[in-house]
């Protein structure tokens, strides 16, 4: 038991040290990551306008296939906007399971 509360501990210090050491002028595709950042922006707002476009929209005066394609559009504009951001969702469930783990190893 005390061998895996040492490795486990020494696994994370190792982990949490390396990951503390970045600096911007040794990574220099630091700025293509800017780059990317900023076209992502732009194509993350023209969709955002393209949604206010289509909410505004007079619907009234469109036919059921019209009205099933702006849908499919809209479903596919906000899965792009969802996935498009990189992130890493976690639920609160999961955050107690990591956490109840954790606090069961250590």
């Amino acid at each position: 038991m005390k061998k895996t509360t040492v490795y486990s501990t020494a696994l994370m210090l190792i982990l949490t040290c390396n990951s503390l050491v970045s600096d911007a002028s040794v990574n220099p595709g630091l700025t293509s990551v800017l780059r990317r950042d900023k076209i992502e922006k732009k194509h993350s707002d023209s969709l955002l306008s393209r949604l206010s476009e289509i909410k505004e929209m007079d619907k009234t005066a469109l036919d059921n296939s019209q009205k099933k394609e702006l849908r499919n559009e809209v479903r596919s504009i906000k899965k792009s906007l969802i996935h498009g951001s990189g992130g890493i969702f976690l639920s609160v469930g999961a955050i107690l399971i990591i956490a109840l783990v954790l606090i069961l190893l250590l």
